[in-house]
């Protein structure tokens, strides 16, 4: 919004009730002077500097503030309020919907210049405040038609009197790890009072909401190195912390249902389907059947919404028939030794491979069974492994950090 001049130039333009013309297309200025003052509010989003003008509001004036009032007294930290018009949720942190999506973050850094023209001509630019923004409080009227959000900004100073100017030393301890040392998910909690965000203290890390509840922050100062922390007071907080692991996959392997939190907007989703059982033949005479095998799907690029769950179902194969053998010389490991099969007695604890976590463990042999005929074998030789098998017997193998049965 800009004041209209006067044909010459020099007088600003007034209808009949004396009052100054404004131009409501134009940009973000103070009225009050026949010079109008331009001010410019920006937002650093996702390291891009972004106009917002166009969205704070003049019916509440910039109010910015700081520094001493007399000489010899202590400054305080510099702040601004200021209020922006949040309409269509580009202000809302949380709004998937939202422009500024999903950079709202704590201490986004903020920053009001202001340009002026004196009364000889001179030119006059500068910035009058630069500082972070800790929260993103919502508010509307009585109607709810009036939606907007109250800012309040604050000067690096209070983060240099809170511990260094990058908070205290536990948190720039954790923040300058790399590699596998460095934390998957790390929040400080060493919030200003009021607050309902915590901030990461990951690069690169989003923001816990305090969703329940209110916490009591700045309340415990015991922890060596770190600043005054928070308690929960029965509060409750959600955050995500991403993907995680040796190749950042999230693998299901045991049956069952399961939630999962997207972290990303795409991603590389593979699903092995269990194998049929195969057609066991307990009375001696036939080999069972062949087992069905199990079907691979991929799709490289899976659209998801960040921050949504979603349900992950892995079925059961089929169960195994009994027509799965070993000759009568493969030895199994258990914890008596290596036993061939007339050695084996139920209740024995044989090597096996726990599905849920991967890990080897001792299992206890519930029943030993023998099948008397003709088979067709198939010797496997390999480091650490020697055995002639039924071609129908399944084995564990590891496939994409996971294990699945073949």
């Amino acid at each position: 919004m800009a004041v209209i001049f006067d044909e010459g130039g020099t007088q600003p333009g007034t209808d009949e009730g004396g009052g100054q013309v404004l131009d409501e297309a134009a940009g973000f200025v103070n009225p009050i002077s026949i010079y109008p003052i331009t001010v410019k509010v920006e937002l650093l989003i996702n390291g891009t500097w972004t106009d917002i003008s166009r969205y704070v509001y003049q019916r509440v004036p910039i109010q910015i503030t700081g520094g001493r009032s007399q000489e010899g007294d202590t400054p305080n930290p510099a702040q601004a309020v200021l209020t922006v018009n949040n309409r269509d949720g580009s202000f809302s942190p949380l709004y998937t919907g939202g422009q500024f999506y999903p950079f709202l973050t704590r201490n986004v850094q903020i920053r009001i210049s202001a340009a002026a023209i004196s009364t000889t001509g001179n030119h006059y630019s500068g910035y009058r405040f630069w500082g972070e923004v800790s929260r993103w409080p919502p508010l509307a009227d009585l109607t709810g038609q009036d939606v907007y959000v109250q800012i309040t900004a604050s000067g690096p100073l209070r983060k240099i009197r809170q511990g260094g100017g990058k908070g205290s030393a536990l948190t720039r301890y954790y923040a300058s790890l790399a590699g596998s040392f460095a934390p998957i998910a790390y929040w400080p909690c060493e919030e200003d009072p009021f607050t309902t965000l915590i901030g990461p203290g990951t690069q690169g890390g989003t923001s816990m909401t305090v969703t329940a509840g209110t916490p009591t922050w700045k309340a415990i100062s015991n922890f060596n190195g770190s600043g005054p922390i928070g308690v929960i007071n029965g509060s409750t907080w959600d955050g995500l912390t991403g993907s995680f692991g040796s190749s950042g996959d999230d693998v299901f392997t045991t049956p069952g249902t399961y939630t999962w939190t997207a972290s990303t907007s795409t991603v590389d989703a593979r699903c092995w389907g269990g194998g049929g059982g195969s057609a066991g033949n307990n009375d001696g005479n036939a080999p069972g059947g062949a087992s069905g095998g199990g079907e691979f799907a991929k799709e490289a690029a899976l659209a998801v919404t960040i921050g949504n769950n979603y349900t992950v179902i892995v079925g059961a194969g089929g169960q195994a028939g009994s027509s799965g053998c070993v000759d009568l010389l493969t030895e199994i490991c258990t914890q008596r030794g290596w036993l061939t099969y007339d050695q084996v007695q139920p209740g024995d604890r044989a090597m096996s491979v726990n599905l849920e976590t991967g890990i080897m463990e001792f299992c206890e042999i519930g029943k030993v069974g023998t099948h008397e005929g003709q088979f067709h074998m198939t010797r496997l030789e390999g480091p650490g492994l020697s055995a002639c098998v039924t071609i129908e017997h399944r084995w564990l193998i590891m496939v994409h950090n996971g294990i699945a049965v073949r």
